[in-house]
């Protein structure tokens, strides 16, 4: 039995299958990114309580009789920065991947990498290594006390009884994570950088301590897991070119596999968990938050009630239209001045129009990558639904229709936690790779076919038009 962990930016899930792919038990528990006035933080010990609570919703649902987990894998949102002491306890809070709060330290770190022989993606304020210097210049006393930095499942892997690691599925990413080859230009000491592993390597088990704090066994065998887009791309089956995974949550991206990067898109193009295959993607990076602020907003009790209420308004919802971007785009506008709008909202529509509004302009948002993706001379085959979303009809259905494409859904739909399962049948022996572990443990379950696609040609240029108009209006007038 193998269980799959995912730290996402709301909860930390957990899911035991066994060597076939069969649901055995899932767990949830709520994390959360506060935000200060000037900064975003999330709280490493608040992770261990959810990792304390999901291990007991495990142990709890988990058939009687069952065989005992034998490997645990724990994927992750990222880049989120954790520091760690000569104590193994995080010193003060996390800088999650929405803290952007770094932007003197990427730019000195640019000028070091753009000295280099080899060029690469420009550094961003929320990469890795920013939020380093970052932490090493407000917090010089602190030097003496620092042992580890680590990402945030590999923080949590460590409390279990890991040794301390980084995950790399590719030396590609390094220059996201820890840029090795400017550690001794910025005055680094290259020991706080764990080593480097590959996705279903064993590294470590559990510890006596992590056992009797976790209610876990001792011994358990601890795989390298992945950040939690590839870890979505292995655990949706998404291990061929022309396979997308649609990824829902707190955030939503479409992520295409394919045999090489597609420059010039406007997308993200990083190595694929599997060697040789690229990983192009973009999304709406709001879409899960989005619909939680507008079910305030709109005085429904649950996000399920909104889309109920948004199903009840027909398509286009009568000519109001929504820019899902209350913080700006990344992939594939990059347009961080973006903000969320209702564009032509009057005094005829409904609390369900407003709702369907919200619902089809996320749905639109997402097609902008697919259209990026496309025009990139990109073949879509099929896209395998992942996540919060691929749980709802009314969405399933409205994405086959708004894409015109046909969407699989899966027996497994949390395909971060499926992803860090498949690490860990490589990390017992049990598939010789990942792609044969996906194999093994991710089957399709459910189809949806586009049916009515002419019905938001009309609301999909309306959307286009909305977006154009707002991008140049803020060319014209920069706040």
């Amino acid at each position: 039995m193998y269980c799959g962990l995912d730290l996402g930016s709301s909860s930390l899930k957990g899911l035991l299958v066994d060597a076939s792919g069969r649901q055995l038990a899932w767990g949830k528990a709520e994390v959360r990114i506060s935000h200060d006035g000037s900064r975003y933080h999330s709280d490493p010990l608040e992770w261990e309580q959810a990792l304390i609570s999901v291990f007991g919703q495990l142990t709890r649902l988990l058939p009687g009789g069952s065989a005992s987990i034998r490997a645990i894998a724990i994927s992750g949102n990222g880049p989120t920065l954790v520091p760690v002491g000569h104590d193994g306890r995080p010193l003060g809070s996390a800088a999650p991947w929405l803290d952007r709060d770094a932007a003197t330290q990427a730019a000195r770190i640019q000028v070091l990498a753009d000295q280099l022989p080899t060029t690469g993606p420009a550094v961003d304020p929320s990469f890795y290594l920013p939020k380093v210097l970052r932490f090493v210049d407000e917090h010089p006393a602190a030097a003496g006390q620092l042992r580890y930095f680590f990402s945030a499942p590999e923080y949590l892997a460590y409390q279990l009884g890991a040794d301390p690691v980084s995950y790399l599925a590719d030396p590609y990413y390094d220059r996201f994570v820890w840029f090795s080859a400017l550690h001794a230009g910025l005055g680094l000491d290259p020991s706080w950088f764990p080593d480097y592993v590959r996705p279903g390597q064993t590294i470590g088990r559990v510890s006596a301590a992590a056992a009797a704090k976790y209610g876990i066994s001792a011994g358990t065998v601890l795989a390298a897991g992945f950040p939690d887009f590839l870890s979505a791309l292995v655990g949706s089956g998404t291990v061929q070119p022309g396979l997308v995974c649609d990824r829902s949550g707190s955030s939503e991206a479409l992520n295409l596999c394919t045999k090489a990067p597609l420059e010039g898109s406007g997308l993200f193009n990083l190595p694929h968990a599997l060697p040789g295959l690229w990983n192009s993607s973009g999304g709406v990076s709001a879409s899960g938050r989005s619909l939680a602020q507008v079910r305030q907003l709109l005085g429904f009790t649950t996000v399920d009630q909104l889309l109920a209420a948004a199903e009840e308004s027909q398509p286009g919802a009568r000519g109001l239209c929504y820019l899902p971007f209350p913080d700006g785009e990344r992939a594939p506008l990059w347009d961080s001045g973006l903000r969320a709008a209702w564009i032509g909202l009057d005094s005829r529509h409904s609390r369900a129009d407003m709702a369907r509004a919200v619902a089809e302009g996320i749905v639109f948002g997402l097609r902008l990558s697919l259209q990026a993706m496309q025009d990139a001379g990109a073949v879509v085959d099929e896209i395998r639904l992942s996540g919060a979303a691929a749980r709802n009809d009314f969405i399933c259905r409205l994405k086959a229709d708004i894409w015109a494409k046909p969407l699989r859904g899966l027996g497994l739909p949390e395909s971060e936690c499926s992803g860090a399962a498949c690490a860990c049948a490589c990390a017992l022996g049990d598939a010789a790779d990942l792609r044969e572990a996906a194999g093994q443990l991710v089957h399709p379950a459910g189809n949806w076919e586009p049916v009515h696609p002419d019905n938001y040609t009309g609301s999909w240029e309306l959307f286009q038009a909305a977006l154009a108009r707002e991008q140049t209006a803020r060319k014209r007038n920069p706040a």
